[in-house]
């Protein structure tokens, strides 16, 4: 709905720029935020909160009183009151945000922005990997460094810069490969000489590279091109974990003319869908109109970087180039980045991004242009709570990777499996995996059987996976469940101490069928059947968990059967002397019972 929404209140923006200054907005960076909103402090959020109004982040490079800005604050003010609605109908639910392509960032719900100890808010959504995500389309790219002699001091300088930037524009959906040039045309790391995914440690280790380049000699443009076409070709031809099948492009850093290679790009890209990028650094000395009529001839753009200081802005121009593709798309099914640490204080997320367009339906159903990335974050824990760990047995449990193989959560992984998953395959396989059991010597690891069943998530870019180590079931019989409530309700009067982990007893807390939530029912629901809160069978089966309660019900009998040790273990002279501290039993359903000795 938030997509929509954007789509629809674009249409509304205002248009006089003095009307848009006297527009009121919450600065997330003002240091009286705190005093200008209402806030009450979270222990989800691990900070002070608004929960019915929305802030905005302006990047210190933006300048906040642009019109474009100005516009994009005020018809995305309107949205607070879908954040607000969402948020009332799923009180799991975390961060809701809109990342602009002019760089305003609206997040709910409000609280104050996090400063580092410069005082200096650096953060731009633009350059984050979800807002790339959600704003682009999987590519192949060769990025070409000239390092001719004339590249010597800065020019150099500002192109590996101006690589690295670039980089980070690139998901981990892209490949790459980088190649520098003088007379001969050579790849950056020489033992990756194809195209390479654009994972984390990728992009850092050829940002690595990237600064032991030396310069010299003069440049081949010629050879290069011909040596970056041979790479997009040979790509066209390799699986999906080898190639993005997308988009394609080229992209030369120089300071030099290269108007000798118009035959050869003719031969090599006679269809056109290969996008020809060049950046020009340092001072310009040469006449660029060849490079300016191969760019606009072959789908490209041409950047001009004079100085460090613009190497950002003049990136982000590509980027905007590079997004043409999603402006012929009818379908834009939403996105999940891989897992990273929130800015914002929520630990382990995933995010889901959907972009935003400017249509006119008068035109045409296609969109005009991007206005940018509508996202919300999925704390990791919250995928971690799906799992029914009451049934997956003692050694048993659950986890989820990506179509990139990247860990979504996951406490082991094998080889074998993580590629029947990266390929979204549905089957099972049984293998011999090894336990190491907690303060347990690493080298004294438990060799188990365990039987792997897996399968790819709807609509989404993961595949979700369960272990077995045996198919044995619950208890079937229900000859124990009343003497298992009574051992429940007696658990506080009881001399031997009793703890339940904080699992998903009822469905009032949890966070998927939050429609339904009742403030009344909490996680372990047999507070509320013992208190009479839930009196029948049928709200026993709509609220409650039953296969989950029902296991606890055969614990909590079972362990009913756990007594008082016995007086000589009473005696803490014995039970040092033995080295015994606690008697306990732990149970499928989360239950435990124990008494301390020592």
């Amino acid at each position: 709905n938030l997509v929509d929404a954007v789509q629809v209140l674009v249409n509304d923006k205002l248009t006089n720029l003095t009307e848009l200054r006297q527009q009121r907005y919450y600065d997330s960076v003002s240091p009286n935020i705190t005093e200008e909103l209402d806030m009450t402090y979270s222990a989800i959020y691990k900070t002070l909160i608004n929960t019915s109004m929305s802030v905005v982040q302006i990047p210190t490079n933006v300048y906040s009183g642009s019109k474009q800005v100005l516009q994009t604050i005020e018809y995305t003010r309107n949205l607070n009151d879908y954040f607000v609605e969402n948020y009332n109908n799923d009180p799991n639910l975390r961060n809701q945000y809109f990342g602009g392509t002019d760089g305003v960032f609206r997040t709910f719900p409000g609280r104050p922005w996090p400063i580092d100890k410069s005082g200096i808010v650096l953060y731009d959504c633009r350059q984050r990997g979800w807002y790339i995500l959600g704003s682009d389309s999987p590519k192949n790219i060769v990025i070409m460094i000239d390092r001719s002699g004339s590249m010597r001091g800065m020019p150099l300088a500002i192109a590996v810069w101006g690589a690295s930037n670039l980089l980070d524009t690139l998901n981990q959906n892209d490949f790459f490969t980088i190649l520098t040039f003088n007379e001969s045309t050579t790849p950056v790391i020489d033992c990756y000489p194809d195209l390479i995914q654009a994972t984390n440690n990728n992009k850092q280790l050829y940002k690595d590279y990237m600064t032991k380049l030396a310069d010299g000699g003069r440049a081949d443009f010629n050879q290069s091109y011909s040596a970056a076409f041979d790479l997009l070709h040979l790509a066209r031809t390799q699986s999906y974990r080898h190639s993005a099948k997308c988009q394609e492009a080229i992209v030369l850093f120089t300071d030099g003319a290269a108007q000798y290679v118009e035959k050869l790009i003719a031969e090599k890209n006679g269809d056109k869908k290969i996008r020809l990028i060049t950046f020009i650094v340092g001072p310009q000395f040469y006449d660029t109109s060849a490079i300016q009529r191969l760019a606009c001839t072959y789908n490209g753009f041409l950047g001009k970087i004079p100085s460090m200081g613009e190497v950002r802005d003049v990136i982000r121009q590509y980027t905007e180039v590079m997004n043409k593709p999603l402006l012929n798309d009818k379908r834009h099914p939403a996105k999940w980045t891989s897992v990273y640490w929130d800015k914002l204080g929520l630990g382990l997320v995933t995010t889901v991004v959907m972009p935003a367009f400017k249509y006119n339906t008068t035109v045409g159903p296609l969109p005009e242009h991007l206005l940018g990335v509508i996202a919300t974050d999925v704390p990791i824990e919250i995928f971690e709570q799906c799992v029914p760990q009451h049934l997956l047995q003692p050694n048993g449990y659950a986890f989820a990777i990506d179509n990139n193989g990247l860990v979504l959560f996951h406490p082991d992984i094998k080889a074998t499996l993580r590629q029947a998953m990266i390929d979204r395959l549905t089957g099972s396989i049984t293998m011999e995996t090894q336990f190491f059991p907690q303060n347990i010597n690493k080298n004294l690891g438990i060799l188990k059987k365990m039987t792997y069943y897996y399968t790819p998530i709807a609509n989404t870019s993961y595949s979700v996976a369960v272990a077995f180590e045996d198919t044995t079931g619950l208890p079937s019989t229900n000859s124990c469940y009343s003497l298992g409530l009574d051992s429940l309700n007696n658990m506080t009067q009881n001399t031997i101490a009793s703890s339940l982990l904080n699992w998903l007893h009822c469905q009032g807390d949890n966070f998927h069928l939050s429609s339904k939530y009742d403030p009344k029912l909490g996680k372990n629901c047999y507070h509320e059947i013992i208190s009479g809160q839930i009196e029948t069978k049928a709200d026993f089966d709509k609220l409650c968990n039953q296969a989950l309660f029902k296991q606890l019900l055969h614990d909590a009998h079972s362990a009913s059967k756990l007594r008082v040790p016995s007086q000589a273990l009473l005696d803490s002279t014995m039970a040092n002397r033995e080295g015994i501290c606690d008697t306990f039993i732990s149970t499928f359903s989360g239950l435990t019972k124990y008494y301390t000795l020592i």
